[in-house]
């Protein structure tokens, strides 16, 4: 807006001189020469407002562009931050994964428990049947807990030795100070968007075993809650 009014200011005062060399150049000329001289001023006094508009132009051009520049280098901050905190959100998960796939285990514990009472002598034809089920599914739901709980190697962070080793050897490819900061950003960067590839993939993958551990103890639950009522009401069919 401020751009635009100063435009309109230097184009107003363009066209005042414009008419006032058009009248000079309609009247008797001044003497000793003035009337020559005052149009050679207003000339010039034209050229410096045509010169004031190309500059108005010029800055505003520069001032869009640095405010593009500040606009990308704000995305790439944020985009650099969201990655940072989704490799510690990844790191972490891991760590979750393995609290919830132990409460799984210790269901599983219980329940493959009471198959053991339940299949003992004097269970039903009925109960027995229902116990092929329940005690593969609690096998099956062990395979998938130790699935999921063996130990796997999650990428991290650089140490700062490694970093500083890693600065020496591009200080010594011919790399100045001050592209250091930069080179080591982009570096973290790059490091870090494999980092988050590397550790989402092993966490698909125990989330995956996580998931039917938890599926086959809901079954084997389900089919115990069965065999529990059986065995409470007797339930025998000669």
């Amino acid at each position: 807006m401020k751009n635009e009014s100063n435009r309109a200011s230097i184009d107003a005062l363009k066209n005042l001189l414009s008419e006032v060399d058009q009248i000079l150049s309609t009247t008797t000329p001044l003497p000793e020469n003035r009337t020559p001289r005052c149009r050679e001023l207003l000339t010039a006094a034209l050229a410096l407002a045509d010169d004031l508009t190309k500059q108005g132009e010029e800055s505003a051009a520069v001032a869009l562009g640095c405010k593009g520049q500040n606009m990308e280098q704000s995305l790439e901050q944020t985009l650099a931050e969201y990655a940072f905190q989704r490799d510690q959100q990844e790191f972490n998960l891991g760590d979750t994964l393995d609290i919830k796939t132990g409460l799984i285990l210790a269901a599983l514990t219980f329940l493959a428990i009471q198959s053991g009472e339940f299949l003992k002598p004097g269970i039903t034809v009925y109960e027995a049947f229902v116990q092929t089920f329940s005690v593969p599914a609690l096998a099956l739901g062990g395979i998938f807990v130790i699935w999921e709980l063996i130990p796997r190697k999650y990428d991290r962070d650089r140490t700062p030795e490694e970093y500083i080793s890693w600065i020496e050897q591009k200080k010594a490819a011919g790399h100045t100070e001050s592209e250091m900061p930069n080179i080591v950003a982009n570096l973290r960067l790059k490091l870090v968007n494999q980092r988050i590839a590397t550790n989402l993939a092993i966490n698909k993958t125990k989330s995956w075993a996580m998931d039917r551990a938890f599926l086959c103890t809901m079954v084997a639950f389900g089919l115990n809650l069965l065999t529990l009522a059986l065995h409470l009401f007797k339930f025998n069919v000669c």
